[in-house]
């Protein structure tokens, strides 16, 4: 999740990882994080200097907070509880970060999740230029092939 930098908007989203994670404290050798990573403007400026953004990130949009939500836990019957607080963590940082009008397209493909489209949010541009490069140097698909899983142009 990626966010206009609002002091606000951080402190409730603070409050909402606690609140969801406290629901699942009773959950052995859990180690939930948050961390924010801020991108500023002299950062955004300086990913636009050779040629342009493939991400689809401007100044327009001015600096944004991206939202990466570690969790880690041993076992496995635990899944589907941590998964449904990780979603209702995001789900509710939406319905805050919407309205005010702070929300950004970009997801940053490393810290998403698999049922999220990373390449919605470069633009349609930037997707049928990805597209074209990869149409010119990769005919037979090797790199697709070679990269098991993640995410796919």
């Amino acid at each position: 999740m990626t966010f206009k930098n609002d002091a606000e908007l951080l402190q409730d989203i603070i409050e909402i990882f606690a609140e969801e994670f406290a629901t699942i404290l009773d959950i052995q050798v859990l180690m939930p994080a948050l961390a924010f990573e801020p991108m500023s403007l002299n950062i955004i400026q300086h990913m636009t200097s050779n040629g342009g953004n493939i991400l689809g990130i401007s100044t327009d949009n001015g600096p944004l907070i991206i939202v990466n939500v570690k969790c880690q836990w041993t076992n496995s019957a635990d899944d589907t509880r941590i998964f449904m607080v990780i979603s209702s963590f995001m789900s509710r940082n939406a319905g805050l970060s919407v309205p005010r009008g702070l929300d950004d397209h970009f997801i940053h493909m490393n810290y998403a999740s698999l049922d999220q489209d990373v390449f919605a949010g470069y633009g349609q541009e930037n997707v049928k230029k990805l597209k074209s490069i990869q149409n010119k140097y990769d005919l037979t698909g090797v790199f697709k092939q070679l990269q098991p899983g993640y995410f796919k142009i």
